[in-house]
């Protein structure tokens, strides 16, 4: 989606582009598959230059020339805060079907979703996907269309979370049909393989399989995609950040000082590529005895919160370790858990702080209206 201001399309970004030749061919670039993606959502504009690992020093001229045009292009004179991002990647697809560029499929697919959140941590078992399925039922009991997106591909646990499994339905153009769930679209890798079948993939294929569940399933008009990323900082991020406007991302941890290192390597980690932080959610922050009622910071407490107030980001929620929760979620019952006027109430909390920022990255012309 392009808002009214920003009145430039991929094809007026190809126009600009269609002297440039490739460095090692000398073919017009307009004739090769160099130019794999080109995604515009509100004042941010991602040009992916599809090149191989050892090609990199070569068309690194290409790459600042494409950025020196895009940046010069007379739409864009009179407008503050436009960010221009070209990224090379470290694979070339080979298929010489057009229909197979990013730049003609998936379109239509990624238009139908308003807002695309990133769920991260540095540091695995802090409650990530807990914590992104709770915020979409959250989402969904406040009017939102909201889907999931879990991206974990080494170990996708949505499907147990919602305790939901089968294959997605593929349509007449081979495009997945996400699994519904109480009003909520879902996709997985754990859909597609058995659970206990390891995923042993080299970057390039892990690449391809995000950009398929990015570009090649049918999302249904969408107010709010939640992707549910593993922990670190490598190529499954670098990935989605490249082939997907990211709207923002959210960081969870755990109030501790082991996980918060890694949490800072993720927040900085988003603030290098620009990405917007929409918050950090404190998970286990504390722990309360459902028979004496005395409280024990078990993981430390604040930890996530004095982080977020040093870094600058919002702080959302802190998410209490309790028993309930983690039985419920691990048999299905979000639903109750949700509104459950106790255990519901910091996913309720981290909903409406979520969508307060997304409305002020929107009002600051960030994201498109």
């Amino acid at each position: 989606m392009v808002p009214t201001e920003l009145k430039i399309t991929p094809q007026t970004i190809l126009d600009v582009l269609s002297d440039l030749q490739d460095p090692k061919t000398k073919e017009p670039l307009s004739k090769t598959e160099r130019l794999s993606d080109i995604i515009i959502a509100g004042k941010r504009i991602n040009i992916t230059l599809s090149v191989s690992k050892e090609e990199c020093d070569d068309y690194e001229g290409l790459r600042l020339e494409i950025e020196r045009r895009v940046k010069s292009m007379p739409a864009l004179d009179k407008l503050d805060q436009v960010k221009i991002l070209v990224i090379m990647t470290a694979h070339k697809s080979t298929s010489n079907n057009p229909s197979d560029n990013p730049l003609f499929r998936g379109r239509f697919e990624l238009s139908e979703i308003k807002d695309i959140v990133a769920i991260a941590s540095g540091k695995g078992g802090v409650g990530k996907s807990t914590t992104t399925v709770n915020l979409a039922y959250a989402l969904r009991d406040m009017g939102v269309k909201v889907g999931i997106l879990d991206a974990d591909i080494y170990g996708p646990s949505i499907p147990k979370m919602l305790d939901i499994s089968g294959e997605p339905k593929v349509d007449r153009e081979k495009f997945m049909i996400p699994v519904e769930k109480d009003g909520i679209q879902i996709m997985s890798m754990g859909f597609l393989m058995a659970e206990d079948a390891p995923v042993i993939w080299r970057g390039p294929v892990i690449q391809k399989a995000i950009q398929q569940f990015l570009s090649q399933v049918r999302w249904f008009n969408l107010d709010v995609l939640l992707i549910d990323l593993p922990p670190g900082t490598g190529d499954i991020q670098l990935t989605l950040v490249k082939k997907a406007c990211i709207s923002g991302a959210i960081v969870v941890s755990t109030p501790q000082d082991v996980a918060l290192i890694d949490a800072k390597k993720a927040i900085g980690m988003f603030q290098k590529v620009e990405v917007p932080l929409l918050g950090v959610i404190e998970n286990m922050s504390y722990f309360q005895c459902p028979h004496c009622d005395e409280r024990s910071n078990i993981f430390s407490h604040g930890g996530a919160h004095k982080t977020a107030d040093t870094l600058k980001v919002p702080f959302l929620a802190e998410i209490p370790l309790d028993l309930n929760i983690r039985e419920m979620t691990d048999t299905g019952a979000q639903e109750n858990l949700v509104r459950n006027i106790d255990l519901g109430f910091p996913y309720r909390q981290a909903a409406t702080s979520l969508l307060n920022q997304l409305q002020k990255q929107r009002s600051k012309g960030n994201l498109a209206a």
